[in-house]
């Protein structure tokens, strides 16, 4: 077991970075891109619907779960990974119906962060 903590503690001094820790960042990364493509779909998929004024339709329960997964998605991304910044890489636009990520739903654009932390 001491050894296994000494190998650890050197690998760490010597600079190299976990697996875990590359697995962290990696799998935020994928959050982040899954969420923004997320919202450009939810973004179109709005504009279609209101063009077209569907109601009760497959699409419009397609919609509305994806737009619950998408907040499921954001409040993972802030709870587990400590994210501040907007989860789609700017502010979400406004109005960003149906959908503004939980940074920029809170924020003002002058107090939105401008990195991750």
């Amino acid at each position: 077991m001491t050894q296994t903590y000494l190998h650890r503690a050197r690998a760490f001094v010597n600079g190299q970075e976990s697996s875990l820790v590359r697995q962290r960042i990696a799998a935020r990364d994928r959050l982040l891109n899954r969420l923004a493509h997320g919202f450009a779909w939810l973004q179109e998929t709005d504009a279609v619907l209101r063009a077209t004024d569907q109601v009760d339709t497959p699409l419009t329960e397609t919609f509305a779960a994806a737009l619950a997964l998408w907040d499921e998605l954001d409040f993972m991304l802030r709870e587990f990974y400590g994210y501040r910044a907007c989860a789609i890489g700017r502010m979400c636009p406004e109005p960003a119906a149906p959908v503004r990520c939980r940074a920029c739903a809170h924020m003002l654009p002058h107090d939105m962060p401008d990195a991750v932390g």
